[in-house]
């Protein structure tokens, strides 16, 4: 090696580094770590409680990673619905965020992230889309996230259901102790039961001289 560290008087520079853990020594003053182990997804969480959901609501899920990721592009989480989650945010911390909302043609008794033993999450063409290792080097980390998720599944205590059927009048009857039997004059009032299948709230009540209006949501 023809090159050397030397003082202003010539002298050669004493090159041995100080012991490990000692001392001025790298290992005692930094905590600096090489590594080209792949962040993996260690569980999936909802933002809901369990219940019955409609289209046009929002689910919110999060990706918890074992390491900090980097989020190129917009990633998406597959479901066992008709569409997947869209990611919203979570780069640079472990945990990544995605938002579903529900839309009509969605009826799921419980919904959950998809359940194909190689699921993963997916990464759009042209795969300019990517999860990386958070890392303190000036390019990006070449080490990729492992993204497959097989297996994992949201909270088995959670029941969320998706329902967009409208609800459905399954009968009209009049009420026995106020509308009896019998014969009305122009005036009367009479009580009637409308009955769906699955509850409903009113929120506007029209009436006129011979007509009833419901609105229901």
């Amino acid at each position: 090696n023809d090159c050397t560290i030397e003082d202003a008087f010539g002298r050669n520079a004493n090159l041995v580094l100080p012991s490990l853990g000692l001392g001025l020594s790298l290992s005692a003053s930094k905590k600096i770590e090489i590594s080209d182990k792949r962040p993996t997804i260690e569980s999936i969480d909802v933002d809901v409680s369990s219940g019955e959901y409609g289209a046009g609501q929002l689910i919110n899920f999060s990706v918890s990673f074992d390491r900090e990721v980097i989020v190129s592009g917009n990633p998406l989480l597959p479901l066992n619905a008709l569409m997947p989650a869209t990611y919203t945010h979570g780069s640079g911390t472990t945990t990544l965020h995605f938002e579903f909302r529900v839309i009509e043609g969605d009826n799921l008794d419980r919904l959950d992230v998809s359940q194909q033993t190689d699921a993963s999450i997916l990464l759009p063409l042209p795969h300019d889309d990517l999860i990386t290792l958070l890392t303190n080097g000036q390019t990006p980390s070449p080490v990729i996230a492992d993204s497959m998720f097989g297996g994992i599944t949201i909270l088995h205590s959670l029941e969320i259901a998706i329902d967009t059927t409208p609800p459905t009048v399954i009968s009209i009857s009049p009420q026995g102790l106020m509308t009896p039997d019998g014969t009305y004059a122009v005036g009367d009032t009479m009580t009637f039961e409308v009955i769906f299948d699955k509850p409903v709230e009113v929120s506007i009540i029209c009436t006129s001289t011979n007509h009833i209006h419901a609105f229901s949501n």
